[in-house]
């Protein structure tokens, strides 16, 4: 009895969440209320966008298998790609006379072939399970920062509510990423302009109906969010490479 309460909970659980997440993505502002009562809404917000980005994760998987069957081998296009670099001029040219640029070219090519491994853009066998899983890493990892950030501005704003409480609405400001399940399709590509839009616009109505900001206070709240939330992935690329470079110099 017990086991079947269960799945009739979860059953109204998913229902729900999908329920809502239809209605965010047609900018309804009147279902973002309840969310912001969870008594754990990071754990809530957690558990429910993982869920809502299932049916993506499930079509991006069956899209790399079906990409698998009609693309190139990833380890012979990396070969070839190797040794075009390695064999032009301009790199002899560099090798002869700055041996480290040898390991430092090394470096930066196992990196951007071990990033577009992990990111899913060329698949290969264990993309079938690393892209879905670095979809929905990578979804929540972004949801993380960018509820911080926003809850940041908006106190700095004027804004007031209980502590992490926007960490559960703003699931649903990530609704637009169910467009990825569209992935099925080998060759197709959801516009990163598109999605990032759509989810401005929800995010402008969670703010509205968190803090009671007029239009413009929401605006400017969502605008100097994006903008540290990019300075801050800029950041985080910048010392990637300069460590990249250090660990070059170290190994030479």
């Amino acid at each position: 009895m017990t086991e079947i309460k269960e799945k009739t909970n979860f059953s109204q659980y998913a229902k729900q969440t999908y329920t809502d997440a239809g209605k965010a993505l047609m900018l309804q502002d009147d279902l973002y209320g309840p969310y912001l009562e969870k008594e754990r809404p990071f754990r809530f917000g957690c558990g429910t966008l993982a869920l809502l980005l299932l049916p993506a994760a499930i079509a991006l998987g069956f899209g790399v298998i079906l990409d698998l069957a009609t693309l190139p081998r990833v380890d012979l296009l990396q070969e070839q790609f190797h040794s075009i670099i390695t064999q032009s001029a301009l790199y002899q040219s560099l090798a002869g006379q700055y041996p480290t640029i040898v390991v430092l070219v090394d470096l930066l090519f196992s990196l951007a072939w071990l990033i577009m491994r992990f990111s899913g853009i060329y698949p290969y066998p264990a993309s079938i399970i690393l892209t879905p899983l670095s979809f929905i890493t990578g979804v929540l990892f972004t949801w993380w920062l960018y509820t911080v950030l926003l809850q940041m501005v908006a106190g700095w704003l004027g804004g007031k509510t209980k502590k992490g409480a926007l960490y559960a609405p703003m699931v649903f400001a990530f609704a637009p990423q169910l467009l990825n399940a569209l992935g099925l399709i080998p060759g197709l590509t959801i516009p990163l302009p598109l999605m990032t839009a759509w989810t401005m616009a929800i995010s402008f109505q969670i703010i509205r109906s968190t803090y009671g900001f007029a239009w413009g206070r929401a605006v400017m709240t969502i605008l100097l969010t994006l903008v540290m939330h990019v300075v801050l992935l800029a950041l985080s690329v910048i010392f990637g490479v300069l460590i990249g470079v250090a660990v070059a110099g170290a190994m030479g």
